[in-house]
């Protein structure tokens, strides 16, 4: 009488093998994708901080230049300049990087001071490539508004990941001069990471 063949035989080795190779394959394949979803993730991410710093910089500099009064415009300034309360407004053309300081007076006012005087601001792209803009704001505390500004006055506004390469300032004359402002550069550290931006604004104060 004959007997039929086991049907729970094991798998050889040679099938085995098969598939320790092909489950290799796809987890290298599967691996891959996912590295380049973690790197697409960190760009979108990097890209997201830059865009959210460099917003709310020129944000906050177009509101202020906006209520501002008495614009100046500096070229080749180190940011030095003492007794702001009587500085006249000042042009100057946008070319390159020739015009880094623009300095006017606010709309708060220090009322310890005598007599009570309008604060000023000052932003100041310092550097040669890569380049740090800074901002400093006067703080007379009862000093008759003749504070001394200096290269300690002012602190960076623009976050580490964003890198400045390039950038062109400056104010164009009459009543109601208009301020002109083009950053450009990156954000990220890797090559394959890096996202370049160039941006651009543009503020006119609303009183003379």
């Amino acid at each position: 009488m004959m007997r039929c063949a086991d049907s729970k035989r094991g798998f050889t080795l040679v099938e085995i093998i098969v598939a320790m190779m092909i489950f290799s394959i796809v987890a290298v394949v599967a691996l891959a994708a996912l590295v380049k979803i973690i790197d697409a993730n960190k760009k979108a991410q990097t890209t997201q901080d830059a865009v959210i710093g460099l917003s709310f910089a020129l944000e906050a500099m177009s509101r202020e230049i906006r209520t501002g009064s008495n614009i100046r415009c500096e070229t080749g300034s180190s940011g030095n300049f003492s007794n702001p309360s009587t500085f006249s407004p000042q042009a100057c053309p946008s070319a390159g990087n020739t015009n880094n300081l623009i300095v006017f007076r606010s709309t708060k006012v220090d009322s310890s001071s005598v007599p009570p005087c309008r604060f000023v601001f000052a932003y100041l792209i310092t550097g040669s490539g890569p380049y740090q803009l800074k901002k400093a704001e006067q703080m007379t505390a009862g000093n008759n508004c003749s504070d001394i500004f200096g290269p300690d006055s002012y602190s960076p506004i623009v976050p580490d990941p964003v890198i400045l390469t390039d950038y062109s300032i400056g104010v164009s004359g009459g009543t109601y001069p208009m301020v002109f402002i083009d950053l450009a550069g990156y954000a990220g550290v890797r090559e394959q990471a890096k996202t370049y931006f160039n941006v651009q604004t543009a503020a006119s104060p609303r009183t003379p």
